[in-house]
């Protein structure tokens, strides 16, 4: 007939009852007077695991790049809805990920796919100049929405 003791310990994974063993014995050790140098440490470390490996690998944080006010609305065949903009604040970059707020209210998220100056594609453009940009997959935008441009930053999980 098996204690409640005997059945919780052989409930926990074996690194854990081996772990548990060890302690016990440690303890018992302990209660008889034994010299901890006549002990071997090795028998009483804890397994060698890298508990780093066990998480998740990155986690994600958001940082805002730049904010854009669309002036303008252009449907343009082939290509789709073009937002007309000025960049309010910050930068904004082509293939950044984007958020599209009517209203104050976020409508859609996704990646800004194209970004133009002057009929010309641009890689960024900065505070205070106007640009066009098309999102991936959104063509219902309209003239006084806001475009936040943000980064995905990857950052290592630490213990």
């Amino acid at each position: 007939m098996s204690t409640p003791r005997a059945a919780l310990f052989s409930a926990l994974p074996w690194e854990s009852r081996k772990l548990a063993s060890s302690a016990l014995l440690f303890l018992a050790l302990a209660a008889l007077a034994v010299p901890a140098s006549a002990l071997d440490r090795s028998a009483f470390s804890f397994p060698n695991y890298d508990l780093q490996a066990t998480l998740d690998p990155h986690q994600h944080a958001l940082s805002v790049e730049g904010t854009v006010e669309v002036r303008n609305v252009f449907k343009i065949s082939k290509v789709g809805t073009v937002a007309g903009c000025m960049v309010i604040e910050g930068l904004i970059r082509r293939n950044a990920s984007g958020r599209l707020y009517r209203e104050g209210k976020e409508v859609w998220a996704g990646k800004i796919e194209g970004l133009k100056r002057f009929k010309e594609g641009a890689r960024e453009v900065k505070e205070g100049l106007e640009c066009g940009i098309s999102l991936e997959g959104q063509n219902d935008i309209k003239e006084g929405d806001i475009i936040e441009a943000f980064d995905v930053e990857e950052v290592k999980q630490t213990l």
